[in-house]
């Protein structure tokens, strides 16, 4: 339950501050901000899967087995 409390209180505080900087640069600005972060995002992920199937692959042709991290 408190990780429930902990997400409500991060996004409320997400929305606040998005709307405050949202008041102060224009909604132009903050949508273009807001997609730009996303985008960048998005890249990083592709790039590190990318990097981590490299690797994996790299391992399992060399005969290593996953580690077992459960």
């Amino acid at each position: 339950m408190p990780i429930v409390i902990f997400i409500s209180l991060f996004t409320l505080l997400d929305f606040v501050v998005l709307f405050s900087i949202g008041s102060q640069i224009g909604l132009f600005t903050t949508l273009l901000l807001v997609l730009g972060t996303g985008f960048v995002g998005l890249h990083l992920i592709r790039k590190e899967g990318v990097t981590t199937f490299a690797r994996a692959r790299q391992r399992m042709q060399a005969g290593e087995l996953p580690p077992a991290n459960y």
